[in-house]
């Protein structure tokens, strides 16, 4: 399958989404949403917009009435629901629902039953498989390019490649986030610098000094999501990404140019849509 599949957490969260969608427009790939990581978005982005809602608003929920503040916190859930649903059908969307039939399901547990149990924190279960052990063998079996997941304490990446490696792939399969961005960049530090300026700032502030503050806190966020620094021990495209920042001073410039990348509207599009439905619904 062309394009790239995502874990649940980076689908899940505005910032890694936001970019990771951007960087499959501007390459002309997908990012195929397998089925189990689909499952898993649909129960876990009512909570996270739920929570940044709660965060964002000004009046405190517990000055209205319970009645009023539990219907307000469902509309917020639907409204993310929806939005997340109405992007899959979107025919401008990166987002690609990979789907399976009964005959797919049986081989799709075929091959979750011969990965190396010692490449998952959590057992598998003798009756039923899912989380990160269907995620991987479904992204086997529907033979994507690469899998991109900041999974790190609980899938020995390593572990798996390894295992996919004697059994045949030329590739990795499961790459981090920073990997994700070498392979997606074929290793240029300055697309990813630009990609890093477009698909994380939402508008081009008055003076130096906002937009560095406005990108700072995007790295922030990426970090904390998982695309760190450091990759394995040697410096990954990302980390010299950062370096190339620290060092860049056609800031100004260069985040003009970004700005002007064919996708970045498209992706910024995406996340205000969720943003208004969200506002709408509350």
């Amino acid at each position: 399958m062309e394009g790239f599949a995502v874990d649940t957490n980076l689908l899940l969260h505005s910032t890694p989404r936001r970019l990771l969608c951007g960087i499959a427009l501007e390459t002309g790939q997908q990012i195929h949403v397998l089925p189990e990581v689909h499952n898993e978005v649909l129960r876990g982005i009512t909570r996270v917009e739920r929570q940044r809602f709660e965060r964002r608003r000004k009046e405190p929920l517990a000055k209205r009435s319970a009645q009023e503040a539990i219907a307000q916190i469902r509309a917020v859930e639907d409204a993310a629901t929806d939005w997340y649903l109405s992007e899959l059908e979107r025919g401008d969307s990166p987002l690609n629902l990979a789907s399976k039939s009964e005959e797919d399901v049986f081989e799709i547990e075929r091959i979750a039953s011969e990965l190396p149990e010692l490449a998952f924190q959590k057992k598998r279960s003798s009756e039923s498989v899912a989380g990160d052990t269907l995620v991987v063998a479904e992204a086997v079996y529907l033979d994507v390019d690469l899998l991109s997941t900041n999974n790190l304490n609980t899938i020995n990446h390593g572990l798996i490649n390894r295992w996919l490696r004697d059994k045949g792939w030329n590739r990795p399969l499961i790459l981090d986030p920073s990997q994700t961005l070498e392979r997606l960049s074929s290793g240029s530090v300055r697309q990813c610098y630009l990609w890093l300026l477009a698909h994380t700032m939402n508008i081009i502030h008055e003076t130096d000094e906002e937009n560095h503050h406005a990108f700072q806190r995007a790295l922030n966020r990426l970090e904390a999501s998982g695309f760190k620094q450091n990759t394995n021990g040697f410096e990954s495209v990302l980390w010299n990404a950062k370096e190339y920042y620290k060092r860049d001073f056609r800031f100004q410039e260069n985040l003009r140019s970004a700005f002007g990348l064919p996708a970045r509207q498209a992706a910024y599009d995406a996340e205000m849509r969720l943003i208004e439905a969200v506002r709408r619904a509350a």
